[in-house]
């Protein structure tokens, strides 16, 4: 490879690479409904959701970032839902019936549930 070549395919080169990594860092885009596991706080209070959120994390350490649970936690939402309140309980009751729980300190909860604790745990954190 000449100089010429080098000067020009380096630059290049190191933007391919910095490129996700600015997307992987930025601010996390999303409805703050999604992190607020409300039927949950109709029984606790918010500390002892953000103390579950945490320990869902130490259980499960793979998805302690927001970034991954806004991802898990919008996969489970219709892509033409756009009412994430009326959505998530439904979520919640299709984790139920298909098994998808999580025992928390305790608890039983919906992966979702439990996602949900995790992502407003990590919103308290501001």
């Amino acid at each position: 490879m000449d100089r010429r070549k080098f000067i020009w395919i380096f630059p290049l080169g190191g933007a391919a690479i910095a490129w996700p990594g600015c997307n992987y860092f930025g601010a996390v885009d999303y409805d703050p409904v999604l992190a607020v596991p409300q039927t949950l706080l109709t029984i606790w209070d918010q500390e002892t959701a953000i103390e579950i959120g945490k320990k869902y994390m130490s259980q499960f350490p793979e998805e302690g970032n927001k970034r991954k649970l806004v991802r898990l936690l919008r996969e489970n939402l219709a892509s033409d839902e756009n009412d994430v309140s009326t959505a998530l309980p439904e979520v919640v009751e299709k984790d139920f019936q298909e098994h998808r729980v999580v025992t928390v300190d305790g608890w039983i909860l919906s992966r979702t549930e439990a996602r949900q604790c995790a992502l407003f745990s990590l919103d308290d954190q501001k």
